[in-house]
């Protein structure tokens, strides 16, 4: 803003109403100027409008009173104070600010599609939506059938995965861009609780479906294996302890999809959005990390083409490795080449041609695709199962499951496994969302995102699904291929929907090997995340100690551990960091009413017998002695110099207080007084100021210790504590300037300022 000088226009008066031109200002602003009477013309420019290009303004005239005190600064300025709603008005005004009260603006709200449908471009933005579904929809077939696998269950579910969430999703999510679906760091989640509870009789290769699925949604056909699970899997399961589920690991995942969408449900209900906070970025960084380790080790056996036990609990990771070397004499050399090779490829295509091909080719080639296509073809030609023993994907059932109801008697034995899943996936999806949302200028709710995930995670689980997140690879390439809305969704249902239906059997010759090489391409980034640690560690040894915690602990612990250690890491570091308070001495600029930390600028002097200390932080009952011991230390060091008659401390920097913080000052006043050292308060917060006065403090203390700025403290500190020597204020201007009388401490003082001019 720019201030006009009053006295420089013609139709100033010392006292009236007038009319100047202004920029927009968004709060108080208070102007002086000095005539040639001394005086102090003070104009108030009141409550101003940001709309408004002209105020008017009260002038009043008035004799100097500086310094304020902050009772006359209140009074000058017309302070105010505001009145916070109570919790029945804050509920109604979010009732009527969220439109709940109407039965369409509450069907609006939980299906936004109701609102962006209506105003979709349909002739912009349809063609664009069509060409992004078919692209995504291509990228689900391999990518679900291979993240499947991570979670135990057949390849299908993946398709199934990309259908029925992403559907009931696109209707209640709010953001545009999220590609929703397998995810690995889920899947594999979910793994855990699929071989606690999975009946082993279904996991074995002679097992047969279960008689209720019409369309065999186990995907277990007599005679056949169930994808990547083997014998070995009883060694780890209930059956090893003599007690049967009966429960094929499509029930248990529908189950857990279940529980993860009612956890959803519950969090979006009670506005809970904002849990994601409690995962800072380094460690979700260094969770996912951990995970792509162990999701690589999950599927080295693929890679080898060897049975290995499948281990859970603390050090799994260690001892798969170990297995792996022990039997790494019945390695299937070819599988091992195909996996290699694959992997090698697609890492090649991804690092040189990607980039190049796509100055070229206006959306991006579905390479993964490709190798799936190919890998299926060259298993089916040359008989790479029965002629060399390689492992296959196997029997991929037609059409679409029939509907069935997750075994509900197992609910309450998953209620914990479903929570860490459902604060995971939806600390990944509302971060991709909000990352893919700023990118484009637009906002997600996190509230609904809850409840969208919920509802799709709940109807996904009727239709043997696994709990479903957004992929940050997909969604980067639903945006770069053209989508605008989830409309793309649609479109990608609709594709997969015919896959499902015709195209499944297909895939049946697909090796294991290939698809274990396209997850192990996909986990590249979070394994290049691991340079994440030496960033953090430069930037903050705090962030960096969490992220290598979290790391280590899901590495050689689990999972569910290293998300229980990294949360709880991560609160324990901001409670370490909240007890941290700051008191700084400070000094002034000579000249102006600048007053900066006297340490770190050389041009600052200290006054005599004055003591400025800034307090920054939150004081409570843990950190009230801490900073009240600080205090004392800075006036003693003071006093060293000069005898320290005031100490001033600057309050505006202490975002709370509670009543034990009140109490410790009250006493520290006490100790103070008797040494005969006057304590003073600046820029007291509001609600600082409240607990103050709710503790009466200031029946004890005098409120004419109060003050609006740290200058008019200094000017009421009439200080020298030697041979009676005085402040005084003059003032040119608008600057004042503080002299002092003639006597010894007065040259010492004077060659202290000096020296550091």
């Amino acid at each position: 803003m720019e201030y006009t000088r009053l006295h420089d226009r013609k139709d100033f008066c010392v006292t009236g109403v007038f009319v100047i031109r202004t920029c927009s200002f968004s709060q108080m602003a208070l102007y002086s100027h000095f005539d040639n009477d001394d005086k102090e013309t003070v104009t108030d420019y009141g409550s101003l409008s940001k709309k408004s290009s002209t105020l008017e303004v009260n002038v009043h005239s008035f004799y100097d009173n500086r310094p304020y005190k902050q009772n006359e600064f209140d009074q000058v300025c017309k302070h105010q104070s505001v009145n916070k709603p109570g919790v029945l008005e804050s509920c109604k005004s979010k009732l009527v600010e969220s439109q709940c009260c109407h039965p369409f603006a509450l069907l609006v709200n939980l299906f936004p599609i109701l609102d962006w449908l209506p105003k979709y471009k349909w002739k912009t933005d349809l063609s664009q939506d069509v060409i992004a579904g078919i692209t995504i929809a291509v990228v689900h077939i391999p990518q679900g059938m291979a993240y499947a696998i991570l979670a135990a269950v057949p390849p299908i579910v993946g398709i199934y995965m990309a259908f029925f969430p992403v559907f009931i999703y696109m209707l209640m999510g709010t953001s545009r861009h999220l590609s929703m679906g397998t995810f690995s760091v889920i899947c594999m989640m979910t793994s855990k609780a699929v071989l606690m509870y999975s009946d082993p009789k279904y996991l074995l290769s002679d097992a047969p479906p279960p008689i209720h699925s019409i369309h065999n949604v186990s995907g277990i056909p007599p005679g056949s294996h169930n994808g990547s699970l083997t014998e070995d899997v009883v060694r780890t399961s209930l059956y090893a302890t003599g007690y049967s589920t009966g429960l094929t690991p499509i029930q248990v995942a529908s189950a857990v999809c279940f529980v993860v969408g009612v956890w959803h449900v519950i969090l979006g209900a009670l506005k809970l959005g904002s849990l994601s906070v409690l995962m800072s970025d380094s460690m979700i960084s260094g969770f996912t990390s951990g995970t792509a380790f162990i999701v690589i080790a999950s599927q080295i056996k693929h890679v080898f083409g060897i049975s290995l036990p499948r281990h859970s609990g603390p050090l799994k990771v260690i001892m798969t490795i170990v297995d792996t070397i022990n039997n790494f004499d019945k390695t299937n050399w070819l599988a091992l080449e195909i996996a290699v090779g694959v992997t090698l490829a697609l890492i090649f295509y991804m690092q040189f041609l990607k980039g190049p091909l796509s100055k070229y080719i206006p959306i991006p080639l579905p390479i993964e695709l490709i190798t799936v296509v190919l890998g299926t073809l060259a298993s089916s030609k040359f008989g790479l199962k029965e002629n060399f023993g390689i492992s296959v994907v196997g029997h991929i059932p037609t059409g679409l499951p029939v509907p069935e109801a997750p075994p509900m008697w197992l609910v309450p034995k998953l209620i914990l496994d479903g929570l860490v899943i459902a604060i995971i996936a939806f600390s990944i999806n509302i971060s991709m969302a909000s990352i893919l949302a700023k990118k484009m200028n637009y906002k997600v709710n996190s509230n609904q995102e809850l409840l969208a995930s919920g509802f799709s995670n709940i109807f996904a689980s009727f239709f043997s699904c696994v709990p479903f997140a957004a992929s940050l690879s997909r969604s980067l390439i639903q945006m770069q291929s053209g989508g605008q809305t989830q409309l793309t969704s649609g479109v990608c249902c609709g594709c997969l929907v015919f896959v499902l239906l015709y195209v499944g059997p297909f895939f049946e010759p697909l090796p294991h090997c290939v698809l274990t090489a396209i997850v192990i391409v996909a986990m590249k980034g979070m394994i290049l995340q691991m340079h994440d640690f030496v960033t953090y560690w430069r930037e903050s040894v705090i962030e960096g100690i969490v992220w290598g915690a979290t790391f280590s602990s899901v590495v050689l612990l689990d999972i569910d551990y290293g998300l229980v250690i990294g949360i709880c890491l991560s609160l324990v570091c901001v409670i370490f960091m909240s007890q941290k308070v700051l008191v700084t001495r400070l000094g002034r600029i000579f000249t102006t009413d600048i007053y900066v930390e006297s340490d770190r600028y050389k041009s600052a002097f200290e006054i005599p017998g004055v003591v400025i200390l800034r307090l920054l932080g939150g004081i409570n009952f843990v950190t009230k002695d801490k900073v009240v011991k600080k205090i004392a230390k800075n006036i003693k060091a003071a006093s060293q110099e000069f005898e320290t008659q005031f100490v001033i401390l600057d309050m505006m920097a202490v975002s709370s207080v509670d009543s034990s913080t009140v109490k410790a000052f009250q006493q520290f006043n006490k100790d103070l007084k008797a040494q005969d050292i006057t304590m003073k308060f600046v820029q007291f917060t509001e609600p600082v100021r409240k607990v103050f006065q709710r503790c009466n403090f200031f029946a004890e203390f005098d409120e004419s210790c109060l003050f609006p700025t740290i200058h008019d403290a200094v000017l009421d500190s009439v200080t020298l504590t030697n041979n009676n020597g005085r402040l005084k204020t003059s003032f040119t201007n608008l600057t004042d300037i503080i002299t002092l009388g003639s006597s010894s401490t007065l040259n010492s003082l004077s060659h202290k300022v000096s020296s550091k001019l």
